[in-house]
């Protein structure tokens, strides 16, 4: 039987994956929090006790915060479906390696469609600068924060991506359907 990740290539790209995703995962978990801060809990209203300094505060955090979850997953994507394309001689004696590869092809579609929707974000944003000046009004840039957060089916997709994530957390380290 041929024993999964038996290359050292195919070793650095779990590595790598293992790392990309971690900081994927984690990250996206804090950009939720970040995101739904200058709300009122359980709400849209955006609380009254933060002046817009504050709120400008949070958004940038929120924002640039995309471009390093947004990359770990880029490359935990590209490495996970290589992966899965070099190790499916396992799948037959592995079955939990074949699940992870169904949950991360499914994956990709979802979080690429956040990873879109933060850049469409970020544009609202000067990048060339430090300090990441908004290019909106405060009040424009509250309206299209609000309506990011708000996406339903954005949302919907960011929950069912981090579910998956844990999901292939608790598969790779349980191993169901493993033949000997």
């Amino acid at each position: 039987m041929l024993d999964a990740f038996h290359s050292r290539f195919s070793r650095l790209l779990l590595a790598l994956l293992l790392a990309s995703a971690t900081l994927w995962l984690g990250g996206t978990v804090v950009r939720a929090a970040l995101g739904y801060d200058v709300f009122v809990p359980g709400t849209l209203d955006l609380k009254p006790t933060l002046d817009d300094a504050e709120k400008l505060a949070t958004i940038r955090l929120f924002v640039s915060t995309a471009a390093y979850t947004g990359w770990a997953f880029g490359i935990a994507a590209l490495c996970a479906i290589v992966l899965s394309i070099r190790e499916r001689a396992a799948y037959a004696h592995r079955g939990w390696m074949l699940m992870i590869a169904i949950l991360a092809w499914l994956l990709v579609p979802l979080q690429g469609w956040s990873v879109y929707h933060d850049y469409l974000l970020a544009q609202h944003f000067d990048m060339s600068t430090d300090t990441m000046m908004p290019l909106l009004s405060m009040p424009d840039l509250l309206v299209v924060f609000r309506e990011r957060i708000a996406n339903v089916g954005l949302a919907m997709s960011n929950g069912l991506s981090v579910l998956i994530g844990f999901t292939i957390i608790i598969l790779a380290a349980m191993r169901p359907l493993e033949r000997s």
